[in-house]
């Protein structure tokens, strides 16, 4: 070692090392890789039985403990917390970044931004079912984009500037349970936000039907219980009341998307039921978060985040999970059937 890290990445790994292995393959092939730390957050050691040869290379890496973990904000608050690098990046186990996604990055941070966000393609563009969640979940920040100034970046994936998340204290592991408020939140204290189309990651998508709607159900009610917080009943009613509206004006903006990129006549038909399906849950989550609060969203949405090999099918966990790594295109991804 020689100074600090230039950039912790934060992984949460509650079900051990293997499951996050394929990620830490791609973090190797970063063109920074001796200037990134790896923060690994694990209920404990013993549980995370960590290969520490396969981390070789890196600038140095760390196990933080944090007992049994049930959800996923308060572990990667922890990891902000630990890491030694000023600028931190937050990761999944089913996210593959480019191998120059830590440089770009790192470049953009010597700008003004609080947050630096990634472009995100689609690493599993084969069926229907995973564009729709590619639309829904980051359809502001599919590639290729132009970057720039944005009021909100993508979710469990983006790079932060690590003081002003210790301004947040206690308050941190909260601001993690849906990453638009703590967006929304930095942009309301004077900060800015950047999204860097040279920094690429690629994103698997669920295809099975049962954890797609659980996901966007969930997703729908964390982010609607986070964003009441300080509501009065009245503010909390009328946002309830106009939940049904949800799907209308989310899926324009979806459609309009898909027109900016060429992709509407080829994609309508085929993302058609998965989307009503998809846009129908989130909603349905947003008005329970709005109506009850979180509940046991967070830690409903444990097991879905990670491991996503078990929500995809055979054929697409043969293409992202083979033997070698992906050469995933930089282009744009193409629709099914073209």
């Amino acid at each position: 070692m020689s100074g600090p890290p230039a950039m912790s990445v934060v992984l949460v790994a509650p079900y051990g090392f293997e499951p996050m292995r394929r990620l830490v393959l791609y973090l190797a092939e970063q063109t920074l890789r001796d200037r990134l730390e790896i923060v690994l957050v694990a209920e404990s050691r013993a549980a995370l039985a960590l290969d520490a040869q396969a981390l070789d290379g890196f600038w140095g890496h760390q196990v933080v403990e944090v007992g049994p973990i049930t959800a996923l904000a308060r572990p990667r608050a922890a990891g902000v917390r630990a890491a030694r690098a000023p600028i931190v990046a937050l990761t999944e186990d089913h996210c593959f970044p480019a191998p120059d996604w830590a440089e770009a990055l790192l470049r953009a941070h010597e700008g003004p931004w609080a947050a630096v966000g990634p472009a995100v393609g689609l690493a599993n563009p084969q069926r229907y079912w995973a564009w729709t969640n590619y639309l829904l979940q980051y359809g502001p920040w599919v590639q290729p984009t132009e970057g720039g100034e944005i009021d909100d970046l993508p979710g469990h994936n983006s790079s932060y500037k690590r003081a002003l998340l210790m301004d947040y204290g206690a308050e941190l592991d909260a601001m993690f349970v849906a990453d638009t408020i703590l967006h929304w939140d930095l942009r309301r204290r004077g900060h800015r936000l950047y999204l860097e189309s040279r920094a690429k990651v690629f994103h698997v998508y669920m295809t099975r039907f049962r954890p797609f709607v659980a996901e966007n159900y969930y997703i729908g009610k964390q982010f609607a219980a986070t964003r009441r917080r300080g509501w009065g009943v009245g503010r909390r009613l009328m946002w309830v009341a106009g939940s049904p509206l949800i799907p209308l004006v989310r899926g324009a903006r979806i459609v309009r998307r898909m027109r900016e990129f060429g992709w509407l006549g080829r994609l309508m038909p085929g993302v058609l039921p998965s989307l009503i399906t998809g846009l129908t849950a989130s909603a349905a989550g947003e008005m329970m978060g709005y109506a009850f609060g979180l509940g046991d969203a967070a830690d409903q949405t444990l097991d879905l985040d990670f491991r996503r090999d078990r929500f995809v099918s055979a054929r697409e966990r043969a293409s992202v999970w083979g033997d070698a790594l992906v050469r995933f295109p930089a282009g744009a991804p193409r629709p099914p059937g073209r």
